[in-house]
């Protein structure tokens, strides 16, 4: 029986950031709704995505966690390993989910993957953040909400200047030192 109580705990730590994906694809759009129209009132705001394929991608995502997962469990047996590889495992899939779905809204998904693979180790650096916050019991309850705004400054970041935004410089008849 104590060995069931520590199977639960344990499947429910390494099911959280699968769970959390799943959930987050149902209502990030509010949360960059919300970071769009504070950060960046200026830019035209994303399109938030048809629930259909938010859930087709929280779904997707959710199954690629446990196969990702059941890989990295091998890793569990050898001391310290196993923490580091799940660790890994989870800042890259949890990078990999909120920035394509923060890039959705301004891209197809094809386009979003693109982006995402072409700016990988960035991605990643930025799932190693989302990684540590999903590792604090209760405060991991808040990951979808810091995932998501965290990715949509990423991706207004990685999208580049847009040129239209940029004031121009003033002309004055004072020389500037």
């Amino acid at each position: 029986s104590i060995a069931a109580g520590l199977g639960v705990v344990l499947g429910a730590v390494f099911l959280m950031p699968a769970i959390t994906s799943l959930v987050a694809s149902v209502f990030v759009d509010e949360v960059a709704d919300h970071v769009e129209r504070e950060h960046y009132p200026a830019e035209r705001p994303g399109t938030a995505l048809p629930l259909g394929l938010a859930m087709t991608e929280g779904i997707k995502t959710a199954l690629l966690t446990i196969l990702v997962y059941l890989i990295a469990l091998p890793f569990v047996f050898i001391a310290g390993a196993g923490f580091i590889a799940f660790f890994i495992a989870t800042a890259w899939l949890l990078g990999r989910e909120y920035f394509e779905l923060a890039a959705m809204r301004f891209r197809s998904p094809a386009e979003a993957k693109a982006m995402r693979k072409h700016n990988a180790a960035i991605v990643f650096a930025a799932g190693l953040l989302i990684a540590a916050f999903v590792s604090i019991p209760i405060v991991n309850l808040a990951t979808p909400l810091f995932g998501m705004a965290f990715m949509v400054h990423m991706h207004k970041r990685l999208s580049g200047p847009r040129p239209e935004l940029i004031e121009r410089e003033r002309k004055t008849s004072v020389p500037v030192v």
